[in-house]
């Protein structure tokens, strides 16, 4: 018995061994495959790699998924995510992430896609391996393929490696940004397109007249000698030639009036959502690289209006000038179909390597408009630290990155035109020979070849131009995934929900302010910020608010102004909950000082009016004699005709804080928030600052650190530990 035990477990350890090395060379071989499939899901906000990477390796098993749908299920804040929420979340996808430890020379063995964390602050997708060379997919950067060298000074030795579990179920991908969708209904535009195609189909018909013409005066006039006929056939062609010019003089107007109104409305539209989103949403995103997305509106009107209309002809005229061809001789026709199949095949061959090219184009694009748009705004921070040599050997990687990019896809392209210009010789040929064959049997004459000649090369043109232009459609792909982040962004809600319409005005509710058992954190991921904090600021009240920094004293202010939704809890503005009351009575009920507010690009009037299209000029001088800034401007040349800058050029730290606090006390606001609103101020204006804001009587809850406002105050408020 104990024998047949022996054997049993020496069989049943024999045929693990044997499963353990089946499944390591599978693994092998599956790392050594080139993975194709792998979708390359680019990132929208700084801190979003690791989602992107769980986005692609979810989409390569099935589950069709993108950044967009990831974020919405599970927020990440500025933090990040770690290693062990990463897990979470695959194991709700329903995939089983396995976290190791392994060194560059092990990830041959591991099941591809698999994550892999980079440079210590980030996460890239591992698709396979050949060789020395390493294919990765970045959410960052792109496709691309780095040596074994490269890796090894990148790679920080930690990969995660993916499988399914039970319940993963593939799932279709969800809604994408559409053309249809981001144009809209545009007044006209229809019209404006129809007109378009209609001329153009006008011209071509003027083009393809005139090679009909030419074969007729060279059999009939020419052969027959017949000098009247040829006259005749001249004019009519010189007439052609010119409504040729007229009427495409004509379509260009019509494209160029198309264009103007497509890229308004796309533009208008996008900019109008933008101004809706919530504040998290530009808090995440460099502002560079959202300036280069609203770029691509350019792209899509350039296709819309002005290729694929071109499109439809090319579709039409490609079928016509082939059916011409065989009308005349099927032979060569044949010979110019099968060249065209090829140069189609070719394209359609190299069109994910495009696609990557592209992509990497429009990312490294971003990259680098980003950092000289940090650059140029932080221009400040650099010059004092004597910071400008490593700031521009920063920029210029980054410039290189996108220089090689943008080679890669030229370098593409010119194999796209060289193959063309080979099967343009090679068709040449092909008709030089069929044509000396058919001529000197008499099949053709001498005025039939012309034509052919002139449709083979029309048919030739219009069919490569055709497949071109469907590449381009794919590629739009690349432009509508860079604006759907912004487009499938949810707006804030600004209106309260139908059941709650009946809510008193804020005006006549009391001038109160109040949190009720609030708590707040970023995401789930995130540590608690506020954890049952509880307060109440009653009418007139002046309070300070003060704490540790980084305890969340700017965060109570946001969550006031509606800029975040606790998770738990109430918070009452007027005694009425914020969530049942419109966000922008909300917002203008408040006078705001925030620690990072902008004097924007204009007049001080206008800054200290907010722009607005009316401005009393006596509210803005009695703000500023409010603020201790009245004299400091009126000393100005200009007065408050003066304009400054978006970075305030021309006023000082402390002048720029009262302009700002004047601003906040233009539009009669209840309730006045001060995020360290005096800080930059010398004692003595600022204890008048605060002298004149406490005659006002207003509701005021000032965040501060210094003895002068503390002692100023009505009652303070200490935040620590997340309670108050």
């Amino acid at each position: 018995m104990s024998v047949m035990g022996t054997i049993v477990r020496e069989a049943s350890d024999w045929r693990d061994r044997v499963r353990s090395t089946g499944d390591d060379v599978l693994a092998w071989i599956r790392a050594r495959m080139p993975r194709h499939r792998v979708p390359v899901i680019f990132q929208s906000e700084t801190t979003e790699c690791s989602i992107a990477c769980l986005a692609m390796i979810a989409s390569y098993h099935g589950n069709i998924l993108t950044v967009a749908d990831l974020r919405a299920r599970y927020p990440i804040s500025l933090r990040g995510l770690t290693l062990r929420s990463v897990v979470e979340i695959a194991a709700d996808l329903g995939l089983r992430a396995r976290p190791v430890r392994c060194e560059p020379a092990d990830l041959r063995m591991l099941r591809v896609p698999a994550m892999l964390h980079w440079d210590l602050e980030h996460f890239v997708v591992l698709t396979g391996i050949r060789g020395d060379r390493f294919r990765i997919n970045d959410p960052g950067r792109g496709t691309r393929t780095v040596s074994s060298a490269e890796l090894g000074r990148h790679f920080t030795g930690i990969a995660v490696e993916f499988d399914r579990t039970v319940t993963f179920t593939p799932q279709p991908g969800g809604e994408r940004l559409t053309l249809r969708r981001l144009t809209g209904r545009v007044a006209g535009m229809r019209k404006a397109f129809f007109a378009v195609l209609a001329l153009s189909l006008v011209l071509e018909c003027l083009l393809l007249v005139q090679p009909m013409l030419l074969r007729y005066i060279i059999d009939l006039g020419f052969m027959g000698n017949d000098g009247a006929l040829v006259s005749y056939l001249c004019v009519t062609g010189g007439v052609a030639a010119l409504c040729a010019g007229g009427v495409a003089y004509a379509r260009d107007l019509a494209t160029l009036v198309a264009g103007s109104t497509l890229n308004l409305r796309m533009a208008h539209g996008l900019f109008s959502h933008s101004l809706s989103l919530p504040i998290a949403f530009y808090e995440k995103r460099l502002t560079g690289d959202l300036v280069d997305r609203y770029r691509s509106i350019e792209n899509i009107e350039r296709f819309m209006v002005g290729e694929l209309p071109i499109a439809v002809l090319d579709g039409v005229f490609t079928l016509v000038s082939l059916l011409l061809l065989f009308a005349v001789s099927p032979t060569i026709a044949l010979l110019t179909l099968a060249v065209f199949g090829v140069f189609a095949l070719h394209r359609a061959m190299g069109m994910g390597q495009l696609r990557d090219a592209e992509e990497a184009v429009v990312s490294s694009r971003g990259h680098e408009s980003g950092y000289l748009f940090e650059s140029i705004q932080g221009i400040l921070s650099i010059k004092v630290r004597a910071g400008e040599r490593d700031r521009q050997g920063s920029w210029l990687s980054r410039f290189v990155e996108l220089l090689n990019a943008q080679r890669r896809l030229a370098m593409l392209q010119a194999r796209q035109r060289s193959v063309k210009v080979l099967l343009g010789g090679v068709d040449i040929a092909l008709f030089a020979a069929v044509a000396y064959t058919q001529f000197h049997s008499q099949q053709l004459t001498f005025g039939a070849l012309l034509a052919i000649l002139f449709y083979k090369t029309h048919f030739f043109a219009r069919s490569t131009a055709l497949a071109e232009r469907t590449a381009n459609l794919r590629m739009l792909r690349i432009h509508l995934d860079r604006l759907e982040d912004i487009v499938h962004a949810v707006p804030e809600r600004l209106d309260p929900p139908a059941a709650t319409a009946s809510v008193p005005d804020l005006r006549s509710a009391p001038a109160t302010l109040a949190f009720e058992a609030v708590d707040f954190r970023y995401t789930a991921f995130d540590p608690w910020i506020l954890r049952g904090a509880s307060f109440k600021i009653e009418p007139g009240e002046f309070v300070a608010l003060t704490g540790p920094s980084g305890c969340g004293k700017t965060t109570i202010l946001k969550l006031l102004l509606g800029l975040y939704p606790p998770e738990n809890g109430t918070i009452k503005i007027g005694g009425l909950p914020i969530d049942a009351l419109p966000l922008a009575e909300v917002r203008r009920s408040f006078g705001v000082v925030m620690q990072d507010d902008q004097v924007l690009i204009g007049t001080i009037a206008q800054n200290v009016a907010f722009f607005d299209a009316d401005i009393d000029m006596d509210r803005v001088a009695w703000c500023c004699m409010q603020a201790c800034i009245h004299d400091d401007i009126n000393a100005l040349p200009m007065g408050y005709s003066t304009r400054i800058g978006g970075n305030a050029a021309g006023l000082s730290g402390g002048q720029r804080q009262r302009v700002l606090l004047a601003r906040a006390l233009y539009r009669e606001a209840k309730f006045l928030l001060l995020d360290e609103g005096t800080a930059n101020l010398d004692h003595a204006r600022e204890s008048a600052v605060i002298e004149n804001l406490r005659k006002l009587s207003l509701t005021t809850l000032l965040i501060a650190h210094g003895d002068r406002p503390l002692a100023s105050a009505d009652r303070i408020i200490r935040l620590q530990d997340h309670k108050i």
